[in-house]
């Protein structure tokens, strides 16, 4: 059996049909009836038995049309590219100034210390050169609250770049509420360019409320207020605003309002999850979003788009819905010296894939591979979306229940 791939586009005009892989780049034009008629055929077929005509031979030629053999020796060249990037995430404390309900991390008031920030700086530093692609990701507890820290480290990445020329990319995951301009300067300078803050619309206060019980949502807004009036031609940046949903989060008012305050400013764009249950106590007093999940979300995600806002799903993107997890070189540096793969199952053992011990950081390989693995199901192969996730999209489901973790 030979599969027409879900990474195969294909544009039909009047006269014409456009066929393009979004793997290989090539594109292939029918303008004669006779192979637009027998290429419809392959289309609503899926595919087609044997090469027996010239069309088929040719599309097979481009690999555009493939056996499952091959259609998994392409997808693997794909997933190879993953090697060439080293992604570190460093929570440099533990502790934050927020209790919010859903949060599943116990804010331990643990810091990084700077022995184990001068480790992590050598690990990378003698590795470096194997990778075209640096990617730093700040994650807590609350990372600002550690902002020399990001600074310091930043400038010996900075200089490490000098010397072996790849690419940097940064970011962070922040609660906003001391990100100030001040502060978003001084992160931006440190070479932070994506920054995602988690507002949960007018509810907020509730939802995320200060250690001590204090509201917050007005200090984020101010802080969100002063970023957008940073001139755009300087600062190029993306905020993301996200909006954890419960099920009686209905009120759109609040796209209104972000809509009012941010105008067509594109540098920032809106995400909508729902709020699930990761762990710990207080996330079972609310009321989480079940069976109609996905339609809320879908409300929701209309009425963004309605209104003209800027949706930030990335899901379409080359390794779009890959999770971080599956990097083979991805890692997690708590601020303990523990090493990890997923943000969200920080204490289950079979997240633990080494520590930094007598001063280096060792990693159990085995475990690491077990991350990083995937398997296709026959749907992947006909999947529009195989090439941003690549049976990759959440590999600590995968690996607790055994199972595809399918996003469609």
């Amino acid at each position: 059996m030979y599969i027409l791939p879900g990474f195969i586009k294909i544009i039909t005009n009047e006269n014409a049909v456009r066929i393009s892989s979004q793997v290989k780049q090539n594109t292939l034009l029918l303008t004669d009836d006779k192979y637009i008629k027998e290429f419809q055929e392959i289309q609503k077929l899926g595919g087609c038995e044997v090469l027996n005509t010239t069309l088929k031979t040719t599309l097979h030629n481009q690999e555009m049309l493939l056996t499952e053999k091959e259609l998994i020796r392409l997808l693997n060249e794909v997933k190879s590219l993953l090697d060439k990037t080293m992604m570190i995430t460093i929570m440099p404390t533990e502790a934050c100034n927020f209790r919010c309900p859903y949060c599943y991390e116990s804010h331990e008031p643990r810091l990084m210390s700077k022995q184990t920030m001068s480790i992590i700086e050598k690990y990378i530093a003698e590795r470096i050169e194997n990778f075209e692609t640096l990617e730093i990701n700040w994650f807590g507890g609350e990372p600002t609250l550690c902002i020399d820290t990001i600074a310091d480290f930043s400038n010996f990445i900075y200089s490490l770049q000098q010397k072996y020329k790849f690419k940097y990319i940064s970011n962070i995951t922040t609660n906003g509420y001391l990100l100030n301009q001040e502060n978003f300067i001084r992160c931006y300078n440190s070479g932070i360019r994506t920054y995602q803050i988690t507002i949960d619309g007018f509810n907020h206060d509730k939802t995320r409320p200060l250690a001590n019980g204090g509201k917050s949502l007005e200090t984020i807004i101010q802080n969100i207020k002063a970023i957008h009036c940073l001139d755009n031609k300087t600062y190029n940046f993306k905020v993301i605003i996200r909006h954890n949903i419960l099920s009686n989060d209905n009120d759109l008012s609040w796209y209104d309002y972000l809509s009012h305050i941010l105008g067509n400013d594109m540098r920032f764009g809106v995400v909508v999850r729902a709020v699930t249950d990761w762990g710990g106590d207080k996330v079972k007093t609310l009321k989480l979003l079940k069976d109609e999940k996905e339609r809320n979300l879908q409300i929701h995600k209309e009425y963004i788009e309605r209104i003209g806002l800027s949706m930030d799903e990335g899901d379409n993107q080359l390794f779009g819905r890959i999770c971080y997890a599956a990097y083979p070189n991805g890692y997690i540096f708590r601020a303990d010296g523990s090493i990890m793969k997923c943000s969200v199952a920080l204490n289950d053992e079979i997240n633990r894939v080494g520590k930094i011990i007598d001063n280096k950081v060792k990693i159990n390989n085995t475990v690491n591979d077990l991350w990083c693995r995937n398997s296709y199901d026959y749907k992947c192969y006909r999947c529009k979306n195989v090439l941003s996730c690549l049976n990759l999209s959440c590999r600590y489901n995968s690996i607790k229940n055994k199972e595809l973790t399918c996003l469609e």
